[in-house]
């Protein structure tokens, strides 16, 4: 059997991860509610994602904050050994208002798909509050999850991932609680403990936590999900993420800047 073979099979197995990846991703670092930051006019990049040391996938995102609104778009696709065995893609968009130094999304869209089909879903905000619509049946309806009118004040997974991935100020690291809502499910983002490296790079602990809408099985399996954030350094006051190793039910993942 020859090592891509071998390499495919375990892989495969990992396919459910990126169910998760979404949420790794914002339980990487999430710079919502922070000191204040530097705004940039556009900030975009190109991650790889790792499993068993194998690149798997590609997650690329832009944003653009102008004039106290925002908007980003990213996308999650399948590559290397993974995409020879199963297809699983995920593109999304979000505009919102960007004030005292918070998203507030106005209206979130995805679309997703994996080897059992394809979806698609909205997210409209009324005075903060999700109004998650047009899921398809092969997907976890909102009428199975949480009920969408006590979800005031979360962010969609889109928002999370740009703000995420910005480029930050050294006072902006490490310093983040925030609750997600992705539509059926909450969930809860800590950062916290900044460790300065001899390089320059800062490392943030973090956890993502499951708090509500998952099923008892999910919540029996597993409920925390540590992670550590790398920043480094790209002048005097501006830090970019650069690598981020996660935790999930399948194993460590590892995020990588390009």
């Amino acid at each position: 059997m020859s090592s891509a073979t071998n390499a495919i099979g375990p892989l495969k197995g990992q396919v459910m991860a990126f169910t998760i990846l979404r949420r790794a991703v914002i339980a990487s670092a999430i710079a919502l509610f922070i000191s204040p930051v530097a705004v940039r006019a556009e900030e975009s990049g190109t991650f790889d994602m790792l499993l068993f040391g194998v690149r798997a996938a590609t997650l690329s995102y832009a944003g653009k904050i102008e004039r106290g609104q925002y908007a980003a778009s990213g996308a999650l696709r399948t590559t290397g050994l993974l995409s020879l065995v199963t297809d699983v893609g995920y593109t999304a968009q979000v505009q919102g208002r960007y004030r005292n130094n918070r998203f507030e999304p106005s209206l979130y869209r995805e679309t997703a798909r994996d080897d059992d089909g394809s979806y698609s879903a909205e997210m409209r905000y009324r005075a903060g509050v999700p109004q998650p619509k047009g899921y398809s049946p092969n997907s976890a309806t909102p009428q199975s999850g949480l009920n969408p009118a006590g979800q005031a004040g979360t962010v969609d997974i889109m928002t999370v991932i740009f703000a995420v991935l910005r480029d930050q100020t050294r006072d902006a690291v490490c310093d983040v609680s925030v609750q997600m809502f992705d539509g059926v499910r909450r969930g809860q983002i800590t950062l916290t403990q900044p460790i300065v490296k001899s390089n320059g790079q800062i490392d943030c602990s973090g956890e993502y936590r499951r708090l509500e809408g998952f099923s008892a099985q999910q919540m029996a399996e597993r409920q925390r999900f540590p992670f550590t954030l790398t920043y480094t350094p790209q002048d005097a006051d501006q830090f970019r993420v650069t690598r981020v190793i996660t935790e999930t039910t399948f194993g460590r993942v590892t995020i990588r800047r390009r």
